[in-house]
């Protein structure tokens, strides 16, 4: 891990809860998306999977924004948050943001990029056993520390 500060278990205990509440997201999307094949023509993006997918992709970004203004690396798979990061900054700027344009460029690029899909679900699950793994490293070194002190 490649890291320019030490970060805090407070900053690590924020950013995991942005992570849980996309992880959330993420299972009502799964929930609420058919078994069947998706069909993209009509209006699909008035549909709960839809929307669930939108959210998660937004908050999910929120996530990995704050691994990049923490200096916070994730050698495994930074290279694909590097090249998702502006896509999916735009991807939430249309969510959260009302386009003048229905289909305006933030969405469509992507959505016509047919392995962001796989990224997006890489990123996420890695970034959340990133997290994890460093907190409970961060709580049991801490409780390390207080037993040393305690004797």
């Amino acid at each position: 891990m490649k890291n320019k500060e030490k970060f805090s278990k407070t900053i690590l205990s924020s950013i995991y809860r942005q992570w849980i509440w996309a992880d959330h997201l993420r299972n009502y999307f799964s929930t609420e998306l058919p078994e069947k094949e998706l069909n993209l023509s009509g209006d699909f993006t008035i549909e709960p999977y839809w929307m669930f997918m939108c959210l998660w992709y937004g908050v999910l970004f929120s996530v990995i924004d704050a691994l990049k203004e923490t200096n916070i690396e994730i050698p495994e798979i930074q290279k694909d948050i590097d090249q998702m990061y502006d896509t999916l900054r735009l991807y939430r700027n249309a969510v959260f943001h009302v386009q003048e344009e229905y289909w305006s460029d933030k969405w469509r690029k992507l959505i016509l990029d047919k392995t962001s899909a796989d990224k997006i679900n890489l990123i996420h699950k890695q970034v959340g056993i990133f997290l994890l793994k460093n907190l409970t490293k961060e709580v049991l070194s801490a409780e390390d520390h207080n037993k040393s002190e305690s004797k």
